[in-house]
């Protein structure tokens, strides 16, 4: 029986370690995005525990000028902050998603490929027993006739 080589293995090995390449770019895009949200809660808590000892400070009555200046300066940069980290956010967000359609296209090409080699190897394997079939009945039809002789 002869071995079964597809035709197109070249391009079928080339989709599926895009495919793979893709993958590994998805997994590094999720944990970006994930590194990003993690930034964004941590500024997001600072941010709340500064307003919570601002408000402590001027509810005891017990405060100066430069102390309510440092608290608010303090807090409009934790502001900025957490607005760039909320636009980091967002960006990796539409980066993770285009990863993801990345991965759907890839993925849909290597499955096209592999649909064409299944049914390659089936041609294949029905072409093999018709070569086998035909092989057995000549042999048969051969022996038949000697018997006949």
């Amino acid at each position: 029986m002869k071995n079964f080589q597809f035709r197109l293995q070249s391009v079928y090995d080339l989709r599926l370690a895009e495919k793979q390449e893709v993958e590994k770019s998805l997994q590094k895009s999720l944990e970006n995005l994930q590194t990003a949200q993690n930034n964004l809660q941590n500024i997001t808590k600072e941010k709340i525990k500064e307003i919570e000892n601002y408000t402590k400070l001027i509810l005891t009555n017990n405060f100066s000028v430069e102390e309510i200046s440092w608290h608010t300066s303090y807090i409009e940069s934790l502001s900025k902050k957490e607005k760039l980290a909320t636009e980091h956010v967002s960006q990796m967000q539409r980066e993770y998603q285009q990863k993801q359609q990345e991965l759907a296209a890839a993925t849909a090409k290597a499955k096209t490929l592999d649909k064409l080699r299944e049914r390659d190897l089936k041609d294949h394997i029905n072409e093999t027993s018709k070569i086998e079939q035909l092989t057995i009945d000549e042999l048969t039809i051969l022996s038949f006739a000697r018997r006949s002789k």
